[in-house]
């Protein structure tokens, strides 16, 4: 056993539905015009009409159907939510369906009396306890919703609780129809010739009626008829409790208040599954409508998603959309164009961008990394690409977080890149050798300088100046100067990785920049590459050049430096380097 959680989405069930305000004016009108035709009846009750021996069976007989069919659509619903409260709505259908049964069997007639013989007490005994027990099952079934509404049964225990109360049901019944036909002749009589007695007044209708008043009232007070299935409950009791009353009026048999009595049973115990017969046409015709409107909404937001598709295949820009793990759900065709690979449905974003820098320092891969792990909003940032052929192009990688309206969740991304190599070349490209210029290395240090924190990995500025560059100048000319500057960068750029950035500084002066630093050793592999790279370059044009580099290195690695700082010491180191012999580096803390 266990009790309903809180947070879970309950969906709604014939017992949750709630009822609007018309459903409940329809169910009163119901029951008004019920009451009316009962006690308008009411002055002729006594009327004695046709005697007709198919009249019963046939009205009871339908009865006994009607009230099958709704104990299986209670059950049905038991065995969804598995609520007691609602085994017990069924355990009282049952009951009534079995004593009505019991009472068509035993009504006087209803068998030749050479074939079964009941007494003419049997009968009304069974019908008395028929209708007591409906409005006990009710007021059973109110109290359970009242305190255990939120218990919720096992499989297991539904079905022992099934057979427990089918099983009780069933003795029950089988206890009241045996002592009545058995012992009727020592029962005192409800009925003689056909009229009812003081004792069937008094001591039986009077308190049943009671007992549906206090029921109908208990249970309208507690549940206000806010569900589809108490509204009609509500008009059940009030037609079981009109069954017995016009009785009391009319006094015998086939008078007009015994026909009009069998016609409220019929209407106590089959109102409940019609209401629901009717609740389901009404939502049946309500979600046709809601159908038919959804699937023209359907076309018109499928005409425009065509639009929309139409719009970003033909758009200059790459332009992908990606659920939350960053896996890509659409992509047009510009990807191939701009970075000479597909991007496919079901690849991993992160993955395809890997190796492409950020001009801000850092690689895009670890922005989207963060990006769809929530630790990191939309962005908008600058990158740089290195393509097969060497170049490299910058793009304009703009992330944007597409998010549900009412509930603010993402729902997914997009993310588009967009070709600025040449405004980037303008603004923060060297036009001689292509690389980063010194308003980048500032933009670069300025942000890296923001970000470094104590006791992290630092990151490290090698300022590089190349030796004997000032004769090749001055003898070979300075178009040969300009294209030993434009191999110099060539390369540098071979030797940086993601982690690194080649850029110019001035003249013959260039600067790398690390993002982070691991280890040391990594610093003198990169220089002594750099270095060993450099004094290779032996020709330009044909003519022979004879030149190498010095290198000072300066490492980041307090919180609050400047940029200026760490480039002065970086140039300290460098002229360090020059003076004790040249074609060397040095780092700053060893000339400090």
């Amino acid at each position: 056993m266990s009790t309903a959680n809180p947070n879970e989405i309950q969906a709604y069930t014939l017992f949750t539905m709630p009822s609007n305000r018309s459903q409940r004016r329809f169910t009163f009108i119901i029951g008004l015009i019920i009451a009316v035709i009962t006690l308008l009846c009411v002055p002729f009750a006594r009327m004695d009409l046709l005697k007709t021996n198919t009249f019963l069976p046939t009205l009871l007989g339908t009865v006994i159907c009607f009230e099958w069919m709704t104990i299986f659509v209670f059950y049905s619903q038991f065995r969804i939510q598995r609520n007691p409260q609602i085994l017990v709505l069924c355990a009282g259908y049952l009951y009534t369906s079995l004593m009505t049964l019991a009472y068509l069997i035993l009504f006087p007639g209803f068998f030749p009396p050479n074939v079964f013989h009941p007494g003419n007490q049997t009968a009304e005994y069974l019908y008395v306890f028929w209708h007591a027990g409906f409005p006990i099952a009710i007021l059973l079934y109110t109290v359970m919703a009242r305190w255990f509404g939120d218990v919720r049964w096992s499989k297991k225990q539904a079905l022992r609780g099934t057979i427990v109360v089918g099983v009780g049901v069933v003795a029950i019944v089988a206890c009241i129809v045996y002592v009545s036909f058995t012992y009727e002749r020592w029962l005192p009589n409800l009925m003689n010739f056909g009229v009812v007695t003081r004792l069937f007044t008094f001591g039986f209708a009077l308190p049943i009626m009671l007992l549906s008043c206090v029921a109908l009232a208990v249970f309208y007070r507690l549940t206000r008829a806010g569900t589809v299935t108490s509204s009609w409950l509500c008009i059940a009791l009030l037609a079981n409790l009109l069954d017995v009353g016009i009785v009391l009026c009319g006094g015998n048999r086939f008078s007009l208040g015994w026909y009009v009595s069998k016609f409220d049973t019929f209407i106590f115990a089959n109102i409940v599954l019609a209401g629901m017969i009717y609740e389901f046409t009404q939502m049946y015709l309500k979600m046709t409508g809601l159908y038919d409107r959804s699937r023209k909404a359907e076309r018109r937001i499928a005409e425009q998603n065509k639009i929309i598709e139409r719009m970003l295949v033909s758009s200059h820009e790459a332009i992908t959309m990606c659920d939350n793990r960053g896996a890509v759900v659409f992509a047009n065709g510009r990807f191939e164009e701009l970075f000479g690979r597909p991007l496919s449905i079901g690849d991993s974003l992160i993955t395809y961008v890997q190796g492409m820098k950020l001009l801000s320092g850092g690689v895009l891969a670890e922005g989207m990394h963060r990006y769809f792990e929530k630790t990191q909003t939309a962005f908008r940032e600058f990158v740089a690409h290195r393509a097969p052929d060497g170049e490299t192009y910058y793009y304009e990688c703009h992330v944007t977080p597409i998010r549900d309206e009412k509930t603010t969740t993402f729902i997914g991304h997009l993310i588009a890149f967009g070709n600025r190599t040449d405004t980037v070349n303008k603004a923060h490209n060297d036009e001689l050798t292509g690389l980063p210029n010194r308003r980048y290395i500032g933009d670069w240090l300025e942000r890296r300088v923001s970000l470094q924190q104590a006791e992290e990995n630092p990151y490290a500025v090698l300022f590089l100046d190349l030796d004997g560059f000032k004769q090749v100048n001055d003898t070979l000319g300075h178009e040969i100067g300009d294209k030993l500057l434009q191999e110099v960068s060539t390369v540098l750029k071979r030797c940086t990785d993601e982690q690194s950035i080649a850029a110019r500084w001035a003249g013959d002066e260039f600067v790398i920049l690390v993002e982070r630093v691991e280890h040391r050793v990594d610093l003198d592999q990169l220089a002594n590459s750099i270095i060993s790279a450099v004094q290779q370059i032996e020709k330009i044009d044909g003519y022979p050049v004879a030149i190498s580099g010095s290198m000072g290195i300066a490492m980041g690695n307090e919180a609050g430096m400047d940029a200026k700082t760490i480039l002065h010491q970086a140039d300290q180191a460098m002229y360090e380097a020059k003076s004790n012999g040249r074609n060397r580096y040095c780092f700053y803390s060893e000339t400090a």
